[in-house]
């Protein structure tokens, strides 16, 4: 509270002026982060990316007019191998290869997850939290069915909610900076629970 009355002066009868702070530039990291997320260019993710082609087209999908390989900007990119006229499809994603929070509360993830909520009497997991559940076990999981798909994403996400405290503080006295508090507070309280609900149905 102390940080947002700093940004406020008091004017004649009582009429409040909100005076923004003095813009400061992103930190150098925070720049770099976002760009080292797309680029992508070690041979650990160009091998992920490959293993997710593979992956696709031995689970139904179409992806011969396309290739990945590296871009002369950088990193990688989705190439055409041929002219492609207008109005025809670039891809075909089978939909075995797409990922749902449906699909995966009826695996063996999902379920574990709804039946501990319940045998501890907590609310029903919302979708977005089986899903985020799911895809943080799966990641570590070669055997989850959607693993090369969550092995190829990016390890870091340039987005705040994942920033650093002391990155946060830039945000300090905006509405952005208590909404991701919030986020951040409600989605460890409704881990914590579950896990401990986890571990309790598992025993």
């Amino acid at each position: 509270m102390s940080r947002s009355i700093s940004y406020m002066r008091q004017m004649p009868r009582n009429n409040i002026r909100i005076v923004a702070p003095t813009p400061k530039p992103l930190p150098l990291r925070l720049i770099t982060n976002f760009i080292n997320l797309y680029k992508g260019d070690t041979s650990e993710r160009n091998s992920a990316v490959l293993k997710l082609s593979e992956w696709l087209t031995a689970n139904g999908s179409d992806i011969s007019i396309v290739r990945v390989g590296k871009s002369t900007s950088g990193g990688l990119g989705v190439f055409a191998r041929e002219n492609v006229e207008k109005g025809k499809s670039l891809f075909k994603i089978a939909q075995k290869c797409v990922m749902s929070s449906e699909k995966l509360k009826l695996h063996a993830y999902g379920k574990l997850i709804l039946a501990a909520a319940k045998q501890a009497e907590l609310p029903v997991p919302s979708d977005e939290l089986v899903l985020q559940i799911c895809m943080a076990v799966g990641r570590k999981d070669p055997t989850f069915h959607f693993y090369p798909f969550l092995n190829a994403l990016p390890t870091h996400a340039p987005d705040p909610v994942n920033w650093e405290e002391s990155e946060k503080e830039w945000l300090m006295g905006s509405t952005a900076h208590f909404t991701i508090a919030e986020t951040l507070a409600s989605l460890k309280e409704s881990a914590d629970a579950l896990t401990v609900a986890i571990v309790s149905y598992a025993q």
